[in-house]
């Protein structure tokens, strides 16, 4: 027996953890071993003359107090404290603890594993993950009134101007360059700068020859080109400086990003700073998606400028087909994205159990879906389709999404700046409030209003939204206590580029909400004074019928199959192995064509995924090479050009279906078991 104490005494004072022993009547330390003693800063004295209520910070007593008191004699307990250090820190500990007999008196045994540190990652890992949502909704909102801003533009100053918009909103530059590649003379024209909010007059500029500057490498090898030391990196060589700032200090480091459009380097973009290093990758990628619109708009103007001449009928036509191009790289480079954040979010909405994360989950869900209809817009605009067929809506259920879309600006980035913003909605109407609508369009309206009131309130203050009916129509009011407008601006706000904002404006939010309204047969006004806030007001039909109900999920059930993927965007492939791992497959994914052909001749596969656009080898033509040596092979072509395929359409037979960029995990469920169920598998 002595020796069974002995060794206990041991275990207990050598333990890494720290331990302790407390009496279960009056919670005083009866023991604590010497890990404690150094973890906590109390001296074994200290120590047993506290009781374990003396370690918790105050708030926490009266948990600890409910805790103990529903701890059963005999039995086990374990959970993560906030523990109180004798210095006044506060460290996160797992607790596991048993009842035990020591000296006579019901006691029990804790040990306490410090996580402070992890969970301090897991808390820094979370805010990092929902700023970078942010910042990614911010800047699919800029493309989308970029792309929005070329499909309208008549001239190259205006597609100018707002590249120059979307950069000062994107980068840290403070200055801009632009110049148009003459491929035949191999030279560049200057036709753009501005610096430190004033454009500059290039037009007495001579031709700019091609030399080893950051702007001609961007022009001449079609990549980015970061220059960390601008002043190092073009010594000696002509360059266009505009990055003077108001101490004149010249540009520090710079952004060269080529415009391309078909294959074809029509100029290139260059944005500069006073300061070194000032460039970061999510800048170039940013750049690099603006410039290659840009670069459409740009091709489209040069077309229309061209066909003014011929007939009216052909000049139209062909622009169209321009603008269907530039569509066509809108919707690859924004659905590669959007197919990441919309798979990683249904993946998760299938396993959590939390009611407030699967919310959040849902609300993400929401935008991105809103986002890839705003693509899909993109895309009928520019093929003069006929818009989508409108359905029943509840107003109710749009306003209230709206309000769940914007709570991360209205609450979350409030709260961090100290501010304060009260948002309420209210409905009167009796009975149904459906409208005839796009919904993804209207919640697009709602939000962008909701955004405009708290950009009028830099202070805090409130934003009530109010449904009721009006007749056959449903009125929404959108009224905040902002700094109002004068009747000069009330009767400029829905005109396009017309902003209050300044640099981080473009001009074109209330000009798209005002065309959505007028399609939905509805209008949109607004009253306002100066110092009195606004008020915007919108009318639309009401409609018979009631609100088309939320689509469930639907759990499929399929067989394991072997699948091969190929995706050279890593986000994306990765995302499609989690979703296809998740539905019972077998995966293997590569990032070329090369590889999968590899594979193809080593392995059998029941089914090839590949990714249409790829630099080394498109999908059709993989898709041609693996019927040739596996044709039994089942092949599905993913692409994030919607309908718009560059090139002529797969031959009849050469794929088995085609699925759109950004996905649903239900639609590729869908494909898969249609797929299964009607291909013979080998």
């Amino acid at each position: 027996m002595r020796d069974s104490e002995e060794q206990y005494r041991i275990l207990f004072e050598s333990n890494p953890h720290p331990m302790w022993v407390y009496a279960t009547d009056t919670l005083r330390f009866l023991a604590v071993n010497e890990t404690a003693i150094n973890r906590y800063g109390y001296s074994r004295e200290e120590f047993l003359q506290m009781t374990i209520k003396d370690i918790r910070p105050p708030e926490d007593v009266a948990m600890l107090l409910d805790d103990v008191g529903r701890t059963t004699p005999g039995s086990d307990s374990s959970g993560t404290w906030r523990h109180l250090k004798r210095d006044g820190t506060i460290i996160f500990a797992d607790i596991n603890s048993h009842s035990i007999i020591f000296d006579g008196r019901d006691a029990r045994l804790v040990l306490a594993e410090d996580v402070t540190e992890r969970r301090l990652t897991e808390e820094a890992l979370r805010v990092a993950e929902q700023r970078a949502i942010i910042e990614y909704e911010r800047l699919l909102d800029r493309l989308a009134s970029l792309a929005q801003a070329f499909g309208t533009a008549r001239d190259l100053t205006v597609i100018f101007r707002a590249l120059r918009e979307f950069a000062t909103a994107s980068t840290p530059c403070n200055g801009t360059f632009i110049s148009l590649y003459d491929a035949e003379r191999n030279e560049r024209t200057a036709v753009y700068a501005w610096s430190e909010g004033e454009e500059i007059d290039l037009s007495s500029l001579p031709p700019l020859p091609m030399t080893d500057s950051p702007h001609s490498r961007a022009v001449m090898t079609g990549k980015v080109v970061v220059t960390e030391d601008f002043q190092s990196s073009v010594e000696g060589l002509p360059v266009v400086n505009v990055a003077f700032d108001r101490d004149t200090r010249p540009p520090r480091s710079s952004l060269a990003v080529p415009m391309t459009f078909m294959g074809r380097t029509l100029g290139a973009v260059e944005v500069q700073s006073p300061h070194l290093a000032d460039f970061k990758p999510e800048h170039a990628t940013a750049m690099r998606m603006a410039a290659n619109l840009a670069a459409g708009a740009i091709e489209n103007v040069r077309l229309l400028e061209r066909e003014l001449a011929r007939a009216d009928q052909q000049a139209e036509t062909d622009k169209m087909r321009s603008i269907g191009q530039l569509a066509a790289g809108v919707a690859h480079d924004f659905n590669n994205s959007l197919a990441a954040i919309l798979g990683r979010t249904q993946l998760l909405l299938r396993n959590v159990t939390d009611e407030k994360h699967r919310r959040s989950l849902e609300v993400i869900e929401t935008a991105a879906l809103d986002a890839a209809e705003t693509v899909r817009r993109i895309q009928t605009f520019a093929r003069r389709a006929p818009a989508q067929q409108l359905s029943g809506v509840s107003v109710a259920r749009l306003i209230n999404d709206a309000i769940q879309l914007t709570r991360t600006r209205w609450e979350d980035d409030a709260h961090a700046r100290g501010l304060r913003y009260d948002i309420s909605f209210t409905t009167v109407v009796e009975g149904d409030d459906a409208v005839a609508a796009n919904p993804s369009e209207l919640r697009e309206v709602l939000v962008n209003l909701i955004f405009n009131a708290l950009d009028a309130m830099p202070s805090g203050g409130r934003v009530r939204v109010t449904e009721r009916q009006h007749g056959d129509f449903v009125r929404i009011e959108v009224a905040d206590t902002g700094e109002g407008m004068s009747p000069e601006i009330a009767d400029r706000i829905f005109e396009p580029f017309f902003t209050t904002k300044g640099p981080h404006g473009s001009g074109l939010g209330l000009a798209i909400s005002y065309g959505i309204i007028q399609r939905h047969a509805g209008t949109i006004e607004v009253n306002s004074q100066i110092g009195q806030g606004a008020t915007f007001i919108i009318l639309l039909p009401l409609t018979k019928g009631d609100a088309a109900p939320s689509a469930g999920v639907k759990r499929i059930s399929l067989p394991a199959r072997r699948v091969l993927v190929v995706e050279d965007e890593p986000v994306v492939r990765e995302v499609l192995v989690e979703i296809l791992g998740e539905l019972n497959q077998d995966v293997v994914a590569v990032a070329s064509a090369a590889e999968a052909l590899d594979l193809v001749a080593s392995a059998p596969f029941d089914l090839l995924i590949t990714d249409l656009a790829m630099p080394d080898m498109d999908g059709l033509t993989l898709a041609s090479e693996v019927r040739k040596r596996a044709p039994g092979t089942m092949i599905m072509l993913a692409t994030g050009y919607g309908q718009i395929i560059p090139g002529s359409a797969p031959q009849p037979g050469l794929v088995d279906t085609i699925i759109n960029k950004p996905f649903q995990v239900s639609d590729l469920e869908a494909s898969l078991l249609s797929l299964y169920t009607n291909t013979p598998i080998r």
